[in-house]
């Protein structure tokens, strides 16, 4: 829901009508509340929030592959937001599901980037 940073575990497809997406009936394992429906209004307490769900799946969950939707934005403050979530993270692959023709491979060209 708008206002809630989540981790889930995703334990059926994670598809809708072609799109991908969270399976409206999981329940989250941990949720911050974040109150916004963007990050541009609060963004070091959305990075702490992004930071308190990753450290907690590292020792909880750590067996499991992780997956992040962020919110996609490749500019200004959303590149930052999303720069500081994978040095954060450090992850192994990266993908970008876009129906433009967006790049952002330069700031990240040590991850394998599928676009």
């Amino acid at each position: 829901p708008t206002g809630l940073i989540s981790l889930f575990e995703l334990k059926t497809p994670v598809h809708s009508d072609g799109a991908i997406g969270f399976n409206k009936f999981s329940e989250p394992i941990k949720s911050h509340f974040f109150g916004c429906d963007t990050p541009s209004k609060h963004n070091h307490y959305y990075i702490n929030c992004v930071y308190s769900l990753f450290n907690y799946y590292k020792q909880n969950h750590s067996d499991f592959p992780l997956i992040i939707n962020t919110c996609g934005w490749l500019t200004g403050l959303g590149k930052h937001l999303l720069e500081e979530i994978i040095s954060f993270i450090h992850p192994n692959n990266i993908f970008m599901i876009s129906s433009e023709s967006e790049s952002f491979s330069s700031t990240i060209s040590h991850y394998n980037v599928f676009q």
